[in-house]
């Protein structure tokens, strides 16, 4: 696929997640907006009550730092405001939330300040002897709020950039056949899903902190679920330039002689604590069978099996790990009590991106390309997989590795 292709590919791409940006920007300034007025309202009712109880003394030690507040009579006339000199104010019979407020009890609006660097809100609420009070808050635009997020944007695009440069070179060199095209639209989609979701949270998070909307007991596990998105795109682009790599053919990395059953021991040794975390057992048994193959391919198969056999257990459930010597062959067997895998599903779980229960999928978390870089690491090593799962029951899934 020349530059031609490629070009429009990945132009297509980060113009998908540069707009869902800025859409999913707008939809939340929009919803916050909205909350912004409703606690405005709630704060009227409530300076309402105080002011037909207590008349102009609710204002004595009045502390209000978010909004202001205006008390007005029935002619329009200002009888106190917070901020100003009533005295000096003129007539609000004309504003809009004074007349429905005055015809029908309650009324707001809004509108932007001549420089559209702020968005002004205004509710009213009549008292029982005629007059109203009104409040009054400020919101800083959404261009204010671009502009002061611009350089977290432009990382966000430098990211979908190279993410969509990737991308388009994996197309352009494995998909080429009409029956090869859907499955391109069909990655297409899913590595924009995969990629626009943490993208999303990243910016909404940020965004919030950013304009102080949350409160400060809760900006720690705000940052962590940055921390943990970001981490999560770091895992989908290390698997996706992984299988790029496998799809190339993997030419530039070295065959030599590995014992598979000491990368085993690596393997089910790092998975301990996450396995112990989640209450299962794991183990080990078999002997040292060493064959000629690349050590960082085979110790991705051995992981790949072994993390999915504990994301996909259930607690108190066991994952058996062996490797076995067998003459010619070196066969490694991934055995789990866990959940086990429908029938109509085992002809498609290799496929990239492809889950059977994607709800439970993403509570586990993972990419949905693990066992896509088991079959290619696989393949590249002539090995031969077999899988026997059965639902409730558990998945065994065994790779027959020849010795030469």
């Amino acid at each position: 696929m020349n530059r031609k292709i490629i070009t429009p590919i990945c132009i297509t791409v980060f113009t998908v997640l540069f707009f869902s940006l800025i859409l999913m920007l707008f939809m939340i300034y929009e919803h916050f907006s909205e909350i912004h007025q409703n606690q405005l309202k709630v704060q009227t009712e409530l300076a309402s009550n105080g002011i037909s109880k207590s008349g102009i003394e609710f204002f004595n030690n009045l502390n209000m730092e978010n909004c202001r507040i205006t008390w007005i009579a029935s002619d329009g006339k200002v009888i106190f405001d917070t901020d100003a000199e009533a005295s000096l104010m003129e007539n609000h019979l004309d504003r809009i939330e004074i007349e429905q407020a005055l015809t029908e009890g309650y009324g707001e609006s809004s509108h932007y300040s001549n420089t559209l660097t702020k968005r002004l809100f205004y509710t009213a609420q009549r008292l029982p002897d005629g007059t109203v009070v009104r409040l009054s808050s400020t919101q800083y635009t959404i261009w204010i709020i671009l502009l002061a997020i611009l350089r977290p944007i432009l990382i966000v695009v430098i990211i979908a950039v190279i993410f969509s440069f990737i991308i388009s070179i994996l197309l352009s060199k494995k998909f080429v056949t009409p029956f090869n095209e859907s499955m391109r639209r069909e990655f297409t989609a899913n590595v924009s899903h995969e990629l626009k979701t943490p993208l999303h949270s990243i910016s909404g998070y940020a965004e919030l902190l950013k304009n102080d909307m949350v409160q400060q007991d809760d900006i720690a596990q705000f940052s962590e679920r940055i921390y943990t998105e970001a981490q999560r795109m770091i895992v989908l682009v290390d698997d996706i330039i992984n299988l790029s790599h496998l799809d190339e053919g993997a030419e530039d990395l070295q065959h030599e002689e590995t014992d598979l059953f000491s990368l085993a021991d690596e393997t089910v040794l790092s998975l301990q604590p996450k396995a112990k975390a989640a209450g299962i057992n794991m183990s080990l048994t078999g002997e040292s069978a060493v064959i000629n193959g690349i050590p960082q391919l085979l110790k991705g198969i051995i992981f790949n099996l072994c993390d999915n056999a504990v994301k996909y257990n259930r607690k108190d459930g066991n994952v058996d790990v062996s490797i076995k010597d067998e003459g010619n062959y070196v066969i490694l067997s991934v055995k789990d009590t866990g959940i086990g895998i429908p029938k109509e599903h085992h002809n498609r779980i290799f496929e990239r991106f492809y889950r059977v229960d994607k709800s439970h999928s993403k509570e586990v978390g993972g990419t949905g390309l693990g066992l896509s870089i088991v079959k290619h690491a696989a393949r590249l090593h002539k090995a031969e997989i077999k899988l026997d799962s059965v639902v409730d029951c558990g998945t065994s899934i065994i790779v027959k590795f020849p010795k030469n």
